[in-house]
């Protein structure tokens, strides 16, 4: 039980993480 709360917080950093990079290679294409 102790273990999922830490999942979920890798997961939701991974996403976070994977977002930013997303956002950071498309804004010089954007331009």
């Amino acid at each position: 039980m102790r273990l999922l709360p830490g999942m979920v917080m890798l997961m939701l950093a991974l996403v976070i993480s994977g977002s930013a990079r997303a956002t950071t290679d498309v804004m010089p294409f954007k331009r």
